[in-house]
């Protein structure tokens, strides 16, 4: 496949990746020959890391400069009388490069381009292109079942019921992603643009999931017990919006509505 714009992006941030280097190299030259910088091998190792992001696209030199100076000899090597010195080598370390041009040629040919691998050899590349495209809405799914749904290790000896766990978490993510269809869908069949069941009521164009159960967290059934035996129930907390929530979701307000005490014990089942 091949992008235009893949192509301006690429080339950019090449050419960023090489400013980027040859101003490290710079700033390199004035610490060399002192400190952890004195031999060729600890400079070597400072030029790969700095060069790592750009490796091939610039040639670098060390180069190496001699002078010979005379040291004395401490008077702990020699017996007691005149200073004698010894001639010895001091060795000076310094940096050339280039960039490589051939290299960013031959690099720049790959600029756009992005290979899709696939085993069905039924869809043409622009199908292809288009199911890849749809790659990051899988990926949300899977954010949902890890962070929302809080789907977490279990501590199950046999696969048949981890599989089963799965499953159950599964047929969630499933009923989520319907719940999401359903309520925006039926937002463009009303014509309704948005809804404000954000914090601090701020509207949103696409409610997710997440967004109807934070809308819905202040409806509860208030119950009054006297001696241990309920004499009124009631919910609240259900107001006109989430009415209309319910309705776009397709769920049916009596849900709400008919709620009783222990409801959770599903009675007559």
């Amino acid at each position: 496949m091949h992008s235009s714009s893949k192509e301006q992006e690429d080339k950019k941030r090449r050419l960023k990746k090489i400013d980027n280097a040859q101003k490290a190299l710079e700033e390199l030259i004035p610490k060399l020959n002192a400190y952890h910088l004195k031999t060729e091998k600890q400079i070597t190792k400072a030029v790969n890391k700095i060069c790592k992001q750009v490796e091939g696209l610039i040639d670098v030199k060390i180069t190496k400069g001699r002078k010979q100076i005379c040291k004395r000899i401490p008077s702990t090597r020699r017996r007691p009388g005149d200073p004698i010195y010894e001639n010895k080598w001091s060795f000076n370390y310094g940096l050339e490069w280039k960039i490589n041009e051939q290299a960013v040629i031959g690099e720049s040919k790959t600029d756009g381009l992005f290979p899709l691998i696939t085993n069905n050899n039924l869809l043409d590349a622009a199908e292809v292109l288009r199911m890849y495209k749809r790659q990051s809405y899988l990926e949300k799914r899977m954010y949902t079942k890890k962070s929302i749904l809080d789907i977490a290790p279990v501590f199950l000896k046999k696969e048949r019921r981890i599989e089963a766990v799965l499953l159950l978490y599964f047929f969630a993510l499933m009923i989520v992603s319907l719940i999401e269809r359903n309520i925006r869908l039926n937002m463009t069949k009303e014509k309704i643009e948005k809804l404000p069941i954000l914090p601090q009521k701020m509207n949103t164009k696409k409610p997710t999931w997440n967004n109807i159960r934070y809308f819905c967290r202040n409806i509860h059934l208030s119950v009054i017990i006297k001696n241990k035996v309920p004499i009124q129930a009631d919910v609240q907390g259900f107001s006109q919006l989430h009415k209309k929530v319910c309705e776009l979701v397709e769920v049916p307000c009596s849900v709400y509505k008919n709620l009783h005490d222990r409801w959770w014990l599903f009675e007559g089942t």
